[in-house]
């Protein structure tokens, strides 16, 4: 198959032309112009225990030859006008140039084939193509890459032989110096004896169509491997493919693309390395420590058949660092020592369902797999098993809707579509979803909440949670998120998109941040709900999901809508915004009002022309309700922390120098802080709290040594007003007059204002009223 011309020189044959080449039954298949040298060879010493004396010896350089480098390659023909046919797995390239060395060892007897031994050395260098055999999996394009292969092969009568060192190779005779140089000198080092098939260059690779994209530097190893846990079984070959990338850019999630060109034009389509990652629609946008892939390829009962094939796909990305991309107008995401694990698998019908690999147990022989089945079970994950989808682990810092939920801590996520009759665009359309469950970390939910970069503000892991202007700061022993975008008409659109966020928080501890001057505010035993929605115009008002009745195919939300709505506070429907029950432990203007006992608030902003910043200001407000608990209200009540400072749930009123010790019906508290001409500076906040308590029943303690004071049936008032520096006399509320937009105060002013002692007006500092004996 070559169409030459001959010179030659002593015992060496110089031979041009065109070559059709096939090398170790389709291993190496190129065709192009070439230049042959044909002589003998003998070992000046031997190589990896290998001796020849006179083997005859074949050397061809190739450049800018198109070629397959892989298994089952072949060729169209038997004339050097044959075509390269691309075999089962591996690349169809053009190489800038290729080197083949092949020698012949004939033996004790030149003319019987049985005791021949044959060494087989190649370098490929510079060479870029596509992988192929794995397409209904991946698209992986290769560039600027380089490619090494040593084999042997033997006769009849031997059997084994080894593996030259093309690196320590000295021989006599036809001079291989040029060809050895070339061997030993591509990026992978060294042809020794190690070495069976390697390559090692850029790749832009896309799997699954959108779930991984990552483009960087790769080393990868092809060949077969026999497993009885492939559906064909032990005794037959199927074609498999490691590949590690190391130190790269990556997407990870849904609809990930490659950018040609960057996305910029002139496109060149043919040119992979200036190729880019482009963020899909949910999903990790990343830098990655180490990916590992694994690929096999089961052709089934006919191997030239493609629609009985059956592909199976384990990855492992170990410590990335990226955020989260596609719900940015909801939250931001940064996440930092992360694993992740995919395990895929497919058929080639494109319809029937095929179990995937548990690669936690998968044995197999033929190509080496075992370096890289240990990382697909090496990372934080554990094993990847059948049961794994996509998984992914590590720590997170949280951010949710500009400050009113941050949080760091470490998380587990899921990343899918659904569709849902729910959503505006129908059960006919993907949703992208995420599900994400946070344990045991620090949290602020309220207003205002940050993280706090501490000097890095590209490192997350030592970032810190910052607490807002009004809201909690506390620890949580579980947090739950979904959040849902529905994408509209136009999926390429933002504009038309809609965004839905629920979130649990089940049994946080912590104070509350913001009205410190006026109350200290320590909560325990809390569950919280927040529920959201949000339109990608950024103006239109959108209908909050009913996560308590919402149903959806696609991506399983059932155990996070358990959680939505296994709180206490019940159902998580469109009517809850914010909603906060649990337990605290309250001490209003150091000792006027002292309290314990459960509680339900509400936390947000309000605009008032009867605040000092006018109606265009916001100013932060909260409303608490208490009910059937015990209070000390007058001068000088405490919480006494018997023995434990850090948990309130064990503490107890302690009653003041003079006031009413009493248990109390019901309980009704507003505050609100307007923050003055600086939000960030503290000094010109103006605070004012209005508290009614309603029906309650105690003794006066502070005159008992005088009298004996019975009260029930009584109401108090409160109205207090306090100024940032501690100094300036601020004028107190009209609770009666008050108006306001924003969170709504209807309900709690109608308290304030109810009471047996009239309008909670200016004019009120503490009133009491009711029956004693």
């Amino acid at each position: 198959m070559v169409a030459m011309d001959f010179s030659s020189v002593a015992d060496v044959t110089r031979v041009s032309g065109t070559v059709a080449l096939n090398a170790f039954s389709g291993v190496l298949v190129a065709r192009g112009g070439f230049e042959l040298e044909l002589g003998q060879v003998s070992t000046a010493a031997p190589s990896n225990g290998v001796s020849f004396t006179n083997a005859s010896a074949v050397s061809i350089t190739l450049n800018n030859a198109g070629l397959f480098v892989g298994t089952g390659g072949s060729l169209s023909g038997t004339t050097s006008a044959a075509t390269v046919v691309n075999g089962s797995l591996g690349f169809g390239a053009t190489v800038a140039k290729l080197t083949v060395v092949s020698i012949k060892d004939r033996g004790a007897n030149a003319t019987d084939k049985a005791d021949d031994r044959s060494y087989l050395g190649v370098a490929l260098d510079d060479f870029a193509g596509d992988l192929l055999g794995l397409d209904d999996l991946l698209v992986f394009h290769a560039y600027g890459v380089d490619g090494l292969i040593n084999k042997i092969g033997h006769g009849s009568a031997v059997t084994s032989t080894s593996k030259l060192d093309w690196s320590t190779l000295a021989t006599t005779g036809m001079d291989l110096s040029a060809e050895k140089t070339a061997f030993n000198a591509t990026s992978l080092g060294n042809l020794t004896a190690g070495v069976d098939l390697a390559v090692k260059g850029g790749v832009a690779l896309n799997v699954l169509d959108g779930v991984l994209v990552a483009k960087g530097g790769f080393q990868i190893g092809l060949g077969q491997v026999k497993s009885a846990n492939l559906p064909s079984g032990a005794s037959k070959d199927a074609d498999a493919m490691t590949l590690t990338l190391t130190n790269v850019g990556v997407f990870v999630g849904v609809g990930g693309r490659l950018l040609d060109h960057g996305g910029v034009l002139p496109a060149t389509p043919n040119d992979y390395g200036d190729d880019t990652v482009g963020n899909g629609t949910l999903g990790f946008g990343a830098t990655v420590g180490k990916l590992t892939l694994i690929s096999i390829k089961d052709r089934g009962a006919d191997a030239a058949i493609a629609t009985d094939d059956r592909t199976y796909l384990g990855v492992a990305l170990d410590d990335f660092a990226g955020d989260l991309v596609g719900l940015d107008d909801m939250l931001a995401f940064h996440a930092y020592g992360v694993d992740a694990l995919l395990n895929k698998s497919a058929h080639g019908n494109g319809v029937t369902l095929v179990p995937k690999l548990d690669w936690s147990t998968f044995s197999s022989n033929g190509l080496d797999l075992s370096a890289a089945k240990a990382a697909l079970n090496a990372t934080s994950l554990g094993g990847l098993t059948a049961s794994v989808d996509l998984a992914v682990d590590g720590a997170v810092a949280l951010n949710v809707l500009n400050g009113v939920l941050v949080a760091k801590g470490d998380f587990a996520i899921a990343l899918g579509q659904v569709k849902s009759a729910a959503l505006p665009s129908g059960d006919q359309q993907d949703a992208d979803a995420m599900t994400l469950s946070l344990s045991n970390v620090g949290v602020f939910v309220g207003v205002g909440g940050t993280l706090n970069a501490n000097g890095t503000p590209s490192d997350y892991s030592n970032d810190t949670v910052g607490n807002g202007t009004l809201g909690f700061g506390a620890t949580v022993g579980k947090l739950t998120l979904v959040s849902i975008k529905d994408r509209g008409a136009n999926a390429a659109l933002k504009t038309d998109d809609r965004s839905y966020l629920g979130v649990a928080l089940d049994d946080f501890a912590g104070d509350l941040a913001g009205l410190d001057d006026v109350l200290a505010f320590h909560a325990y035993g809390v569950d919280a709900v927040l529920n959201k929605a949000a339109h990608g115009d950024g103006v239109t008002p959108v209908g909050k999901l009913d996560w308590s009745t919402f149903s959806n195919g696609g991506l399983d939300l059932s155990a996070a809508k358990a959680a939505l709505n296994g709180t206490s506070l019940g159902a998580l429907t469109t009517g809850v915004d914010l909603a906060v029950d649990g337990a605290v432990a309250l001490n209003v203007l150091d000792g006027v009002l002292v309290a314990k006992g459960d509680f339900t608030i509400a936390l947000g902003q309000v605009k008032s022309a009867a605040l000092p910043s006018g109606a265009n200001a916001e100013a932060d407000a909260m409303t608490l309700s208490l009910s059937n608990v015990g209070v000390f209200v007058g001068v000088g009540g405490t919480l006494n922390a018997n023995g434990t400072p850090n948990d309130y749930s064990n503490d107890t009123v302690g009653n003041g120098t003079l006031g009413f010790g009493a248990t109390v019906g019901k309980l009704t508290l507003v505050s609100i802080k307007d923050r003055g001409a600086s939000t960030a500076l503290k000094t010109d906040d103006r605070t004012y709290l209005g508290v009614a308590l309603d029906d309650f029943a105690g003794d006066l303690v502070g005159l008992d040594d005088l009298l004996v004071f019975h009260a029930y049936g009584v109401d108090a008032v409160l109205n207090k007003a306090a100024h940032g520096d501690g100094v300036t006399t601020v004028a107190k509320l009209d609770w009666s007059t008050f108006t306001n937009t924003g969170l709504d105060l209807g309900a709690a002013k109608a308290v304030l204002n109810g009471t047996s002692l009239g309008a909670l007006t200016a004019g009120v500092d503490l009133a009491v009223d009711g029956g004693w004996r």
